[in-house]
């Protein structure tokens, strides 16, 4: 088993995540998990995470009601898989819109501003990282590498 810095941890979190889509995981109304692929932003300074969607969709009512969110990543050539939990937020300020958007989404949005354009914001607070390759296990060899942020 390998023991990881909280740096080296996130460095290697980060390389590895460059290569796949994020899973975003809330929680709906009835307490249930639902997940869902999103084109997202992979971490930027400060290790947080960006999402958009439409503001009609039902990840933005789960957000609003339970804020805690869960990313799954299966990087290819890890033996495992890499989760980062947190908060999410809703944004609708100006910076933030301008900040993630991307010219593809034109044909679905009339451009950042949009009022149906939403960047969601996910700014973690744990990462959970299993890679057997590297052995990147937990203590007890079962559970993954737990870093708090």
């Amino acid at each position: 088993m390998k023991t990881f810095t909280k740096e080296e941890l996130i460095e290697r979190v980060t390389e590895a995540i460059q290569a796949c889509t994020g899973t975003l995981i809330t929680v709906d109304r009835e307490g249930f998990p639902r997940a869902r692929v999103l084109e997202d932003h992979n971490p930027y300074e400060g290790f947080t995470f960006w999402f958009a969607t439409n503001v009609h969709t039902r990840k933005i009512a789960e957000i609003e009601a339970h804020p805690s969110v869960c990313i799954m990543y299966q990087p290819p050539g890890v033996a495992g898989y890499i989760c980062i939990m947190g908060t999410a937020k809703i944004r609708t300020d100006e910076e933030a819109r301008r900040f993630i958007w991307r010219e593809e989404w034109a044909k679905y949005y009339d451009g950042p501003m949009a009022s149906d354009f939403v960047p969601i914001q996910v700014i973690p607070g744990r990462i959970e990282f299993y890679d057997a390759n590297i052995g990147a296990l937990a203590d007890d060899g079962f559970g993954p590498v737990v870093v708090e942020l």
